[in-house]
């Protein structure tokens, strides 16, 4: 669809709106039945892996085998990418040597496209993977309190699926280093990330809005050639970024 100039912004726009409206599922209000339904179908925006059921297939498969699962899922399609990126390379290479196509190949011309691509992944998966690094500590006494509190989630590891927070050895206890790391890599590293790119870049995005604004061409190239870029710390130079 990038290829063919096609603005493919209203889909993130749409899945935005679908991802904010299945948080709403989890709000605790009696909502009438139709509507959780509808919420909860919703969720599949937020790559929520709750609406397959999956224990229900698998008896085994416990609360931590999903929210491991849940917070690889960048990790995963990361893997995939790349190895994508490693078989376009590799078709390019069995042209060349075939003598298909006249011009020699651009082995990483592609991971441009790639890079972009997870990122938006990224955005799309960025609710749901901070959303379960939240759950662990996500702790609440009972009524009445018994002096402990409890997790949301359930796992038939604790006892009676009922798990109690910073138990020793607990399900809770073991989950949480790893859900401060996904904080600290997903939750604040994405934006820290997106912040920093917008800002080094900012004199090239804004160039590129003018471009579209006033239908310049497709390119930098095409249209800035005599403008020149102030050189300044931190910031980036290029004209073809």
């Amino acid at each position: 669809m990038e290829d063919k100039k096609v603005n493919v912004a209203f889909l993130s726009i749409g899945i935005d709106y679908f991802q904010v409206l299945a948080i709403f599922a989890r709000l605790p209000i009696k909502w009438p039945t139709w509507v959780k339904t509808i919420l909860q179908i919703m969720s599949i925006f937020n790559f929520n892996i709750d609406i397959a059921a999956p224990e229900c297939i698998y008896p085994d498969f416990d609360y931590k085998l999903k929210w491991i699962l849940s917070m690889l899922l960048p990790l995963i399609f990361l893997a995939l990418l790349f190895f994508l990126f490693l078989f376009v390379a590799a078709f390019k290479f069995c042209k060349k040597m075939v003598g298909i196509g006249g011009k020699s190949p651009k082995y990483c011309s592609h991971a441009n496209k790639l890079v972009a691509v997870y990122l938006i992944v990224i955005y799309f998966v960025y609710l749901m993977v901070t959303r379960r690094a939240l759950d662990i500590f996500n702790c609440n006494p009972v009524d009445p309190p018994d002096g402990y509190t409890y997790t949301e989630f359930t796992s038939i590891e604790c006892e009676g699926g009922i798990c109690r927070c910073d138990e020793p050895e607990g399900v809770q206890t073991q989950l949480k280093p790893w859900a401060i790391l996904g904080l600290i890599v997903y939750s604040i590293g994405f934006p820290v990330y997106v912040i920093f790119l917008t800002w080094f870049y900012r004199v090239q995005m804004k160039l590129d809005q003018l471009l579209r604004a006033h239908d310049l061409g497709e390119t930098r190239d095409d249209a800035i050639d005599n403008i020149q870029l102030r050189p300044r710390t931190c910031r980036s130079r290029s004209k073809a970024t």
